[in-house]
């Protein structure tokens, strides 16, 4: 994956969590940390997902999703709040770590 210039302004703070998703939509597990984001959110596949795990908004599915297969990331998301953003995986138990600046 190639990285996205996003220039030199750099951010006061960063959130991360991590999660695992099944055959059900959902948001972002978001555990302890604020759901208001300045810039974008980044999704990561766990690498010892045994199926892939599909990004997008509520009601995503796993053929309306942006697919991501294990270890793949999605590329920065601009949005402005974590709830925005569900995910759903393609067999039970699928891990996916994320990251919001």
């Amino acid at each position: 994956m190639g990285y996205v210039n996003i220039g030199r302004e750099a951010a006061e703070e960063f959130q991360v969590g991590q999660g695992s998703v099944g055959a059900a939509s959902q948001p972002l597990a978001v555990v302890g940390a604020s759901r208001s984001v300045l810039k974008y959110v980044i999704i990561k596949a766990d690498f010892t997902n045994t199926n892939d795990v599909f990004v997008g908004t509520s009601g995503v599915t796993t053929t309306t999703g942006f697919r991501l297969d294990a270890g793949e990331a999605t590329p920065p998301i601009p949005i402005d709040e974590l709830s925005k953003v569900h995910v759903i995986g393609g067999a039970a138990l699928q891990g996916y770590s994320w990251l919001a600046i």
